[in-house]
């Protein structure tokens, strides 16, 4: 301890001293005097802290961004995060939003706590887990008119519970019906449930689907996003119900035998011109360039996407493609009119030697195109050398099959996470304006806006 510590400890035991002295001989509990002199010690701690608290950087930041800050955090840590400071907790509890991410199997007085601080704000509530039912029906269902997101586990219970409140949620715009081991909601508490959201904007349902008395968008008619799993035999029946939601993901369960009908025929239709095509493995997805039209089709089978390749009519529309390995037909892929972007995603360049061969050395017609991009998603967990692409099956594929020449040059090529060796009899640069290769290890071509 330095000589100017020393002298603080020895004039802080002669002011408590004072202190107790005068607070033994004027008071009437002698005994509580050391707890007394101890409050007053803490203060003081607690006001040098304030003060510490004010020369660091983070006091600088004002409260608004702060708060936005602390809107990442987990809610367990905007907890934590409420006791590091004064200045950190009066922020804290000045912002209700903060308080407003509720999940009913936490502790009951948690739940409690994070409802009192959210005051009026509304609420994004996670009904799952052990205590869902009591602390749902307890303490949260009382601020129904509050909900604004609302994930719930669908046990027959809670479900005939909450549809004999009979209350309008006129706030809830995000429903996601989640089913609690082998339960699902009956056609009746389902219609009863979403006949208490007429406001809703999207919906989940992750369970087999059964067709309601009347089109789902009758009790919701202001539905804009829809996630449903159906039986592949009743979605032909169930999609002029739909048309009108704009973003319909669906997640089909097949029977098997002849029965199951092509179901990305009646996803797409033709009402609704679809620019920018994802086909990925088992999955379809499709948007419009316009307007917030949106089609995804999980389990998607080899044939529908190669159906749709060879389409006249949806290939016209075409302005973006995104192809992986498992998609490329045998059969020769419809005129692309108004393609301008081509991306392969983890080509394999012995299946398009093929395709050549099959179609007979005729040449894709894409007029329009503007930018090739071939790509490999990068595996982080199995990293190795990259793969290599040579230059010859770059040659044979722009100009073999898409057609490109000295007379007709493609904009841009881009190579992504993959090795293309120097190779002096190859010259791409003949018609192609703009290489570049690159490695990054979060390119992703991949939709962003699927809601699995």
């Amino acid at each position: 301890m330095s000589a100017d510590d020393a002298d603080d400890a020895q004039r802080f035991r002669e002011l408590a001293y004072r202190l107790a002295s005068r607070a033994i001989q004027t008071s009437e509990t002698p005994w509580d005097v050391p707890q007394s002199v101890l409050d007053i010690a803490k203060r003081g701690v607690a006001e040098a802290a304030r003060q510490h608290n004010a020369l660091v950087i983070t006091s600088a930041v004002p409260a608004e961004l702060m708060s936005l800050v602390f809107a990442f955090l987990p809610p367990a840590d905007r907890v934590f995060a409420s006791h590091v400071s004064q200045h950190w907790r009066a922020i804290s509890l000045a912002t209700p939003s903060l308080w407003s991410d509720i999940e009913t199997c936490w502790h009951t007085d948690h739940v409690q706590t994070f409802l009192r601080r959210s005051a009026s704000a509304p609420l994004h509530i996670t009904a799952h887990g052990d205590n869902c039912y009591d602390n749902f029906v307890g303490p949260v269902l009382t601020h129904m008119g509050r909900f604004r997101t609302l994930s719930l586990a669908s046990n027959h219970l809670l479900m005939a519970t909450v549809c004999a409140q009979g209350n309008v949620w006129s706030m809830l715009r995000d429903l996601r019906i989640n089913p609690s081991g082998i339960h699902s909601p009956s056609p009746g508490s389902l219609q009863r449930l979403l006949s208490l959201c007429p406001l809703l904007i999207s919906l989940s349902l992750d369970f087999l689907y059964v067709a309601l008395q009347k089109p789902v968008t009758f009790y919701v008619p202001l539905l804009r996003s829809l996630r449903v799993m159906v039986s592949a035999r009743s979605l032909p029946l169930l999609i002029p119900d739909l048309c009108v939601v704009r973003h319909l993901e669906v997640r089909a369960r097949y029977e098997g035998g002849d029965g199951d009908p092509d179901l990305l025929k009646f996803l797409v239709g033709t009402d609704q011109p679809l620019n920018n095509v994802w086909l990925l493995e088992d999955q379809f997805c499709a948007r419009a360039n316009e307007m917030d039209f949106v089609r995804i089709l999980h389990d998607c089978s080899g044939d529908e996407q190669a159906w749709y390749l060879t389409s006249l009519e949806h290939m016209f529309h075409a302005t973006s493609l995104v192809m992986d390995e498992n998609t490329l037909p045998n059969i020769q892929l419809a005129p692309a009119p108004n393609l301008r972007t081509l991306t392969l995603l983890d080509p394999d360049w012995s299946d398009w030697e093929k395709y050549y061969d099959d179609t007979a050395d005729m040449p894709w017609s894409c007029p329009v195109l503007q930018v090739v991009r071939i790509g490999y998603m990068s595996d982080e967990e199995n990293s190795s050398s990259p793969p290599v692409v040579l230059r010859t099956a770059l040659y044979r594929f722009l100009h073999g099959l898409l057609g490109f020449s000295k007379s007709r040059h493609l904009s841009r090529l881009e190579v992504w996470n993959a090795t293309v060796p120097e190779d002096d009899k190859v010259r791409l640069e003949i018609f192609v304006d703009e290489i570049h290769f690159a490695t990054d290890a979060s390119w992703d071509p991949r939709p962003k806006d699927t809601m699995l």
